[in-house]
This record gives C-alpha cells, structure tokens and sequence, in this order.
C-alpha cells in the first residue's frame, strides 16, 4: 500500500458543495421522505410562549446546574403542549434515535429529520451585537427552551463539548456572523481558506470582512457530519431560527447517507469503511484535537460505538453492498442505516494512501449526484436532524450586511449514550 498521505481534493469539496444534476423536484423527494414536517397552530405557539416566558427557576446560561433545572422544568412545559397538538410530533421526534425499523417496542420506523416551523420566540431579539460578543444577551430563553427540549424528547440528552469553547453557553450555541476583527482574535485562518471552494467575492463587501467558526462564517459549508473528528459524535443536531435576516437565498441542506452510499462504487465503498484515513480538526477547535486520529474508516454502521472496532465487518457485508447485515435487525436496504464522517473542512480529511484519496474523489461525486432537502430558515423553524444518519451543508451568504439584522440560529447537540460517567453527570464531553 503507498503510504503517501493525500488530502480531500479540493474538486471533490467543489463537487460536493455544488447543485446536483438532477431536476430540484427530484433531488428532495428520497430525503423529503425522511424528514417530517410539522406547523404548529397558532393557538398552540401562544400558549407554549406564555408558559415559557414564566419559568419557576432562575436561569444562569453559563452555570451547568442552573441550566439543568430550567432544562427539566420546560421540557415537561413542551411535552405537554406537543402531546396534547399531535402525539406524531412525539413519533417522529423519537425515531430520530431509533436504531432500527420494526423491532423493539419503540418506534416502527427510523427519520433523518424533523422540522417544526411556527414554534414561539422570544418577544424580543436583539441586534447581533458588534462590541465582540458570542452572545445577543437576551433577556428571555423561550428559544432555548424549545431547542433544548425537542431536542431531548427524542430521547436523547443534550452535550456540551470541551473541544467547542468559544460560545458562551455550554449547550447552546448562538450562530451569527462576527466580523473579522472580532474573529481574528479567536483564531488563526488555516493557510488556503477553509476548502470549501467559495470566496469572499461571492459573498459581498461584508462578507469579506466577516470569517468564523462553521457556525458563524459567511462562507458556504460542504456536506459534512458536525464532530466527525470526535471519537464520540453527537447523534442529533438540532437548529433553530430566531432572526431570518436579510439573506432570502442562504439553504441548509440536508442528504440521506443512504442516497450517498447507494451512488458508492463498490470499490470506493469498501476502501472507505477501511482504517485508511485522518480526520484533523477545525482551526477553532481547541488544541487536543489538532492532530486528528489516525487509521480511522470515513464509513461505519450508525449502531457503532468505535469506528476501528467494526470497520472489517462493515467491509465484508459492503464488499458486495449487502448492507442487512451491516445495519442489524433492519432486514431492508433501504433503510440502510450508516454513518458518514466528513468534516465541515475537507482539506481536513486525508487518505493515507492513493486508493483512499481516490476513494475520497468518488465519495465527492456521490454526494453531487445524491438527492438533497433544502430548507430556508425563517422565525421559528426548527431542523433537528440525526447527525449520524444524514450529511448537511449551507450555502454562501449572499447578502450579508453586518448591521445587526442578520441571520441568528441556535444550535444544540444531543447523544443517546454517554462515553463515561463524568460525561453522564456534567452533560459535558
């Protein structure tokens, strides 16, 4: 095997950024199929904001233990509004951890996602500020409640992690462009931008002057897995809009691992199920995780709890694509259920020989030829989605004015299981 390291081209991050092939009304309908949407009425949207405007705790949002207490109060609040709408909400909320289809007495089918859209906001959301902060420092939480608590009654538990230390909450994570002077005391560009295959000029004058963190830059994303250079991942990924800013054309979009791997050339499929590559992490990321860990597969079963420890399983059952055996009890192929862990920065990934990095190439035209769900956020959308089952990209701003009126998102994680106990007790990995 030739042993020279190769990382991600920069083609197959273009490719991967860039629109499919296939028709717009084509390209959602496979992951339109896995994502649920569901519009709360407005009846119900009041009700839930005046009971979350009134917590009985006080709420400190950089104290763990403060945040635990809020944490168990509201969601008893949403679980009570969202049973009471429509119990499918609850469904559909708890397949998105589900392991596998038809078996158990949990839920009879597994999602990527869910949106809710017309959820409550706090009455007032203040300009993003310019003074350097991480935070709009509001003096209301209905939106974290809501994040936070649709979150976990997937059934998983909201995580913070030790290696993301530059927002001012522990759980949640407040997404707005910074400008760059503000940035440029957090950070050191890596040389070469971030990979993503997009510029300044595409973005304006403002963008240009603005950089940041995956979830602060101007730049547009490629499909990725948030945390994919963690050992422990999170499982779910929720986002939620409190300001849709001037931008109407900025799209998240979201593609089924499956629709990936089923674009796979067989070859290319089981060299990335292989212990061939390394991942690093971001520039923003905190220094213990610079170094990446080597020898690790791109491609394993979402059942898994160490990528190395199952990958020649994984290779045998994808050497023919026979996938049953790889998901477990699923006993279909299309609900094929396999995590892909690309990092949001491509010229992080790195195959340690020729056959991996060409196997990176067919990875890139796989996700460019795949089906995709776009979604434009606006006030009160909620995309919670399984980070393992699914990979997710936004497009480059293109109208970004840094004038405290543009977008503002919230992001939180969630994990079935902890890695430890010191985890379980502080939420903390």
């Amino acid at each position: 095997r030739n042993t020279n390291r190769r990382p991600a081209p920069a083609a197959a991050a273009a490719a991967a950024l860039a629109e499919p092939t296939v028709s717009s009304a084509s390209a959602s309908a496979s992951a339109a199929s896995s994502i649920r949407v569901f519009t709360l009425p407005d009846d119900i949207k009041q009700a839930l904001q005046e009971d979350l405007l009134q917590p009985r705790v006080a709420v400190d949002v950089t104290d763990l233990r403060s945040l635990e207490a809020f944490l168990v109060e509201v969601r008893t609040i949403v679980r009570s509004h969202l049973a009471s709408w429509d119990p499918a909400a609850l469904g559909a909320l708890r397949s998105l951890v589900a392991l596998s289809a038809g078996t158990g007495p949990g839920p009879t089918s597994i999602s990527a996602g869910v949106v809710f859209r017309n959820l409550p906001l706090d009455p007032y959301v203040p300009s993003t500020p310019t003074d350097g902060s991480t935070t709009l420092r509001k003096p209301t939480y209905v939106a974290e409640a809501m994040l936070l608590a649709v979150g976990e009654l997937s059934g998983a538990s909201v995580v913070g992690y030790e290696s993301e230390t530059q927002y001012s909450n522990p759980w949640v994570h407040e997404g707005f462009p910074y400008p760059q002077q503000q940035q440029q005391q957090r950070q050191q560009q890596q040389p070469g931008g971030d990979g993503h295959g997009s510029s300044a000029s595409a973005v304006g004058t403002a963008a240009a002057a603005a950089t940041g963190s995956a979830l602060t830059m101007p730049k547009g994303m490629s499909h990725h897995q948030d945390m994919s250079y963690h050992p422990h991942p999170p499982d779910l990924l929720g986002l939620y809009c409190l300001r849709e800013g001037h931008d109407r054309t900025l799209r998240t979009t979201v593609i089924l691992n499956e629709d990936v791997v089923d674009r796979l050339p067989a070859p290319a499929l089981r060299v990335l199920t292989e212990d061939r590559f390394q991942i690093h992490a971001s520039a923003w990321v905190v220094d213990g995780f610079a170094a990446g860990h080597e020898g690790r597969p791109i491609i394993t079963p979402l059942s898994s709890a160490s990528p190395s420890a199952t990958s020649s399983a994984t290779a045998t059952a994808t050497a023919t694509n026979d996938y049953d055996n790889v998901v477990g009890g699923v006993g279909r192929s299309d609900t094929l259920d396999l995590s892909i862990a690309l990092p949001v920065d491509w010229t992080n990934m790195v195959g340690l020989d020729d056959e991996a990095a060409a196997a990176l190439e067919a990875l890139g035209a796989a996700i460019h030829a795949a089906p995709r769900y776009p979604i434009h956020f606006v006030e009160g959308d909620l995309l919670l989605f399984n980070n393992r089952r699914v990979v997710h990209a936004r497009s480059d701003y293109t109208d970004l004015r840094l004038d405290g009126g543009d977008r503002v998102v919230d992001r939180a994680y969630f994990r079935r299981e902890w890695p430890s106990e010191a985890a379980r007790r502080t939420r903390m990995i």
